[in-house]
């Protein structure tokens, strides 16, 4: 699994159609905090490989490792290609 971030290939004003197409052509998971834009009409209207939204910003910044091992649960429940075009709530998955 590879692990890029945002503002390090697009700096920081990244357009979120941008981003999502980009994701979808690259065969990346979107991870965001931004569920405003991605949870909403732009999530929704642009064709991506999956979004997942996290709503507790302390959560990977102080348990990166558990943040982590929810995400390799979720991609072990889904097959890619059946993530396509959904939106998965990473709060909805811990355990911890």
């Amino acid at each position: 699994m590879s692990v890029l971030r945002t503002k390090d290939v697009f700096g920081e004003n990244t357009r979120d159609d941008e981003l999502l197409r980009y994701c979808a052509t690259e065969g990346y998971v979107l991870i965001t905090h931004d569920r405003k834009d991605f949870g909403g009409e732009t999530g929704r209207s642009i064709e991506h490989d999956d979004i997942v939204i996290y709503t507790d910003a302390n959560y990977l910044r102080n348990h990166p490792e558990h943040a982590v091992g929810t995400l390799e649960r979720i991609l072990s429940y889904y097959p890619l290609n059946e993530l396509a075009d959904e939106l998965v709530w990473l709060d909805q998955w811990r355990t911890d």
